[in-house]
């Protein structure tokens, strides 16, 4: 199969209709986000895995805890031979200066209704923290030592500092990678 521009545009579109729905409380678009019998693994974050859009609302009315917002991003799509998937992230406002993030890999179809989530996994198991001497600067910068190499840093990106109490991480700050 051969994803088309449009279907692109459209499957790039879910996960923020997604978060919306979530964030929004309105928990019968999701029927327009999930096939009849999809599965929503939830497992990694300690709930249940779904079966099922029935099952999904009322699981995301009655018993889910949501963040304050869900910021989708890193959206792509993959062809692995007549299965079509679709990865990306979420940075979720949690409240109180807390942030979390999450990776949700989708199979996903097309309907005569339009694409759909056909199974989901959400993990958020992310990449090992990485140990860095940072000095401040004067001009509101920093300089950022990474106490091990790391491959793949690239002007333009983002760097981003946390610490973590027994509520979970907080962001601390950040700022653009120049050089």
């Amino acid at each position: 199969m051969t994803i088309e521009t449009q279907d692109r545009l459209e499957l790039h579109e879910l996960p923020g209709r997604y978060g919306d729905a979530i964030d929004d409380r309105n928990w019968d678009s999701l029927r327009n986000i999930f096939t009849q019998d999809a599965v929503f693994d939830l497992t990694d974050l300690g709930a249940p895995r779904l079966e099922g859009i029935d099952q999904i609302v009322k699981f995301m009315d009655e018993e889910a805890a949501h963040p304050k917002t869900h910021m989708m991003t890193n959206i792509y799509i993959d062809e692995v031979g007549e299965q079509t998937n679709m990865f990306f992230r979420i940075v979720a406002l949690l409240g109180k200066g807390f942030v979390g993030t999450a990776s949700y890999y989708d199979e996903v179809v097309k309907t005569p209704s339009g694409w759909r989530v056909k199974n989901r996994i959400v993990t958020i198991k992310r990449r090992d923290k990485r140990e860095a001497k940072v000095d401040l600067k004067e001009n509101n910068t920093a300089h950022v030592n990474l106490l091990n190499p790391e491959d793949g840093i690239s002007p333009g990106q983002a760097c981003v500092f946390y610490s973590k109490d027994q509520f979970g991480h907080k962001v601390l700050g950040g700022g653009w990678i120049k050089e």
